[in-house]
């Protein structure tokens, strides 16, 4: 009966890092076209936790979550809004 427990434990646990290995993204590899792109950056790897150069040289990442900014298309909209509501208004906002 303790032989077949821990054969049962081994399989699950085999299981278990296998599933985990698997679930691992590869690191995705841009190579750059033109001259200019080459000169500037190189090629460019991207991994989960970090951006590396042709150089060598990479940048950390943060781990995703809020975002920070808002894309230039997202603050125009609210712009105009705000230019909207202060036009109702009469008056000044913010």
């Amino acid at each position: 009966m303790a032989t077949r427990v821990m054969a049962l434990c081994l399989a699950l646990s085999g299981l278990t890092v296998t599933a985990i290995a698997q679930t691992t993204p590869a690191p995705e590899t841009w190579t750059p076209v033109g001259r200019m792109a080459q000169t500037i950056t190189g090629r460019v790897t991207f991994r989960r936790s970090e951006i590396t150069f042709q150089n060598g040289k990479s940048l950390p990442l943060a781990p995703g979550g809020q975002m920070l900014f808002r894309s230039s298309a997202t603050a125009l909209m609210a712009g105009r809004r705000h230019e909207r509501m202060a036009g109702r208004t009469g008056r000044r906002l913010g």
